[in-house]
């Protein structure tokens, strides 16, 4: 027994010594979370917003200032413990474009925030956003606490996030430089984290009396229902950084493999989406109150965040909640434009609540059939659709220069969730990598052709990754435009277009087989194939969203449209409604197993995919003629019309090797190599060489504006392409069979 009592006792110091020793640690929030490191000062500056907004209500505004641009509790020590200065919350954003500048959140918050496009941000000092708005607020001396709660959502946020992105990036260097920090790599970061989280004066969990976000958590919690003792975001916060912890306890964390970079990415982006909940709480709450100074505060957090969603959303809610005064009257139009960027900032319905009961009512989450463009899915596949997000917020992110960032989403994932396996605690996502290294791609007829023409079973992730910077490559030379171009278009036009088509063939395949084993197989490849060639950006309405949302095959079909004559009365795709007509008989089809209809429709989704295709590369080669050589003009153009060209290149290429090489002088960038050297008419002409092989009317490309016409005597060009090519009458038989007979061939 007394060898038990010591053991015991013994393992009770061991924790206290881990856990809540005064030299290494902390309890915060008494007890609710107990940190390690020996970070415990950065809680502390809780106590500096404690004694500013005592200052502010008593209207000294002189004193609060001193306090934010001087600082007063909060210490900073060196390896000694020695004390080297006074921590302040005016450097939190002073000191930020150096240390943040390579961070998703705040890009998107200073992008969400310029007045023009990201290309002109230089020309506005947005780096300093949250010490900017701080300094207005002071400005405003009959504003009462405005600058307390603005130094909380534009300063200590952003800095917490930052603590938040430093631990992935700590734990992403330690894969490739063993990490030497006794803790291991991440967790002094993540605890410095959730102590500027919760704050030192925080004095029980359950409590709105504190002065960092956890409180102003508690204090939103209480007023929309979600706060039965400690919020249920707080509650969260120390479930996700728990788990974290966990797994950074394990030996050899983050650096035997990239699986705790990939955890860890997951958890601060859940992280982030919770502390965004508080902040949309508060923005509706504020704006049932008509406070319109809170109301900018908090709008300038959400929105700008959220100029990672939906376009047209982002700009009316920027335009009527930042940029302009609060109009009352527009409450129901602004909520559900804010209701409708909840699943991109990573929050539902059910985790925002109802404010006061039922002054405004919770709203509901998007049901397991919730349609696309008009759609009606048989299966839950709307997290599926919101792929198109994760290429958005990578299009944004190479835009700007943060191909690290962009790096983490294409390879780790972001908003396509994979469905939770019994005891899981996290989420796994699906991510465009896997895309595009999938060995079920086996299935689509002309896998191999692409394979083999670019010499790369994975050529695509091969393109996207030198794109990137991961491997040296020819685009080490192009500018941040042309990486951009590259690396979006190709994940959207070879990487989830292949995908989509996959999945299609896949319900086809399994369709013979619908009576054995998993019968709803068919259903979820049919519904995925949809659902990853329109995306969720469109909406759930016919004819789909605004044409600046969407980021899939069906956006792009749209645009074409406009620049081709080929558009409807109403201004959208007629081959979009074409495709929406087989989406629904092939769904039909699959419910009456009516197998060969559907490898019919198939082949027809198949080939009308390729007429924006088509016309995207006439419509670059048009924007291409007269630039100068690659890498010596960095013309973004010259990037786009070759993602375009390479979507299609290898199909061209088996029908007509001559016009393939025409395709690639005059389309592919090389060095020294004029684009677009014969024309683009020549390009239109090598594309009409093959029209007939891929089944497609040169009527249904139609024409823009420019002298380019792909229907100038095509027949005549594709028979005189036909005669300069040396095919064996095997070869001419096999193409011939590719798209119209290859597919049933496979079945």
């Amino acid at each position: 027994m007394a060898k038990i009592m010591l053991t015991t006792c013994a393992l009770v110091l061991l924790l206290q010594v881990l856990f809540t020793d005064a030299k290494t640690g902390c309890k915060l929030a008494n007890g609710f979370v107990n940190i390690r490191s020996d970070v415990c000062d950065r809680a502390d500056i809780a106590n500096d917003l404690k004694d500013i907004q005592k200052h502010l209500v008593n209207g000294d505004f002189v004193e609060a200032l001193k306090i934010y641009e001087h600082g007063k509790y909060s210490f900073e020590h060196n390896e000694t413990v020695q004390n080297t200065g006074t921590r302040t919350l005016k450097m939190l954003s002073t000191s930020a474009f150096d240390e943040m500048k390579n961070e998703p959140t705040y890009n998107f918050i200073r992008f969400g925030l310029a007045d023009k496009v990201f290309d002109d941000m230089s020309e506005r000092n947005i780096e300093k956003f949250g010490h900017e708005a701080v300094m207005e607020a002071f400005g405003k001396t009959d504003s009462g606490d405005l600058p307390y709660y603005t130094i909380v959502v534009l300063n200590l946020f952003p800095y917490i996030v930052h603590k938040l992105w430093q631990a992935v990036e700590d734990c992403d260097g330690a894969f490739v430089h063993p990490n030497t920090d006794e803790m291991g790599p991440g967790v002094v970061l993540l605890d410095e984290a959730i102590a500027y989280y919760i704050g030192k004066n925080q004095t029980s969990s359950d409590t709105s009396e504190g002065y960092s976000i956890y409180a102003l958590a508690q204090f939103a919690g209480s007023m929309f229902g979600k706060a039965d003792g400690a919020a249920l975001v707080n509650l969260n916060m120390k479930e996700l950084y728990e788990d974290a912890m966990k797994e950074l306890s394990i030996d050899g964390a983050c650096q035997n493999d990239d699986y705790t970079s990939t955890y860890l990415h997951g958890v601060v982006n859940r992280m982030i989406s919770q502390m965004n909940v508080v902040f949309m709480q508060m923005l509706i709450f504020v704006m049932t109150k008509g406070w319109q100074d809170q109301i900018k505060l908090y709008a300038k957090i959400i929105v700008s965040q959220a100029s990672r969603c939906k376009p047209s959303a982002f700009r009316y809610l920027k335009a009527y909640l930042v940029d302009t005064d609060y109009d009352p009257q527009l409450f129901t139009d602004i909520l559900e434009s804010l209701q409708d960027i909840y699943s991109c900032l990573g929050f539902t319905c059910e985790d925002i609540g109802a404010y006061n009961v039922d002054e405004v009512a919770e709203c509901a989450d998007v049901p397991d059939n919730y349609p696309i463009a008009g759609y009606v899915p048989l299966t839950k596949v709307h997290s599926r659709s919101m792929v198109d997000l994760d290429i958005l917020e990578i299009k944004y992110l190479t835009q700007m220069g943060n191909f690290t960032s962009a790096r983490r989403i294409y390879a780790y994932g972001k908003h396509t969730v994979k469905p939770k396996s019994e005891g899981q605690l996290l989420p796994v996502y699906h991510t465009l990598q896997g895309m595009a290294t999938s060995s079920n791609r086996e299935i689509l007829p002309y896998l191999e052709t692409f394979q083999t023409y670019w010499g790369n079973k994975e050529y695509a992730n091969k393109f996207v990754e030198e794109a990137l910077g991961w491997n040296s490559g020819k685009y080490i030379a192009a500018s941040n435009g042309q990486r951009y171009e590259i690396v979006t278009k190709t994940i959207q036009y070879q990487v989830v277009y292949m995908y989509a088509l996959q999945e299609c063939y896949r319900a086809a395949d399994v369709c013979d087989m619908s009576d054995q084993g998993d019968e709803m197989a068919w259903a979820r490849s049919w519904d995925e194939c949809v659902a990853l060639l329109v995306g969720s950006l469109e909406g759930p309405s016919w004819p789909g969203g605004d044409k600046d949302d969407g980021m899939l095959h069906f956006n792009l079909a749209d645009q074409r449209a406009m620049h081709f004559y080929t558009a409807d009365l109403a201004g959208y795709a007629k081959v979009n409604r074409d495709l929406m007509e087989n989406f629904r008989s092939g769904r039909d089809a699959l419910i009456e197993n009516e197998c060969e209809k559907v490898r019919s429709i198939v082949r027809s989704i198949q080939r009308k995919t390729f007429i924006p295709l088509i016309q995207s590369i006439i419509r670059y080669a048009v924007r291409m003629e007269g630039k100068s050589a690659p890498f010596e003009e960095q013309h973004k153009s010259l990037a786009a019309g070759e993602a375009f060209a390479k979507s299609i290149l290898p199909i061209v290429d088996l029908f007509n090797s001559t016009a393939a090489s025409v395709l690639t002088e005059n389309m592919i960038m090389e060095k020294g190599t004029e684009p677009v050297k014969d024309g683009p008419q020549a390009v239109a002409d090598a594309l009409a060489s093959v029209l007939d092989d891929l089944a497609i009317d040169c009527e249904e490309i139609g024409r823009d504006d420019s002298a380019v016409d792909i229907c100038k005597e095509y027949k005549l060009i594709s028979q005189s392409y036909s005669l300069g090519v040396s095919r064996s009458t095997k070869m001419t038989a096999f193409t011939v069979m590719f798209l119209s007979g290859l597919a049933a061939f496979c079945f």
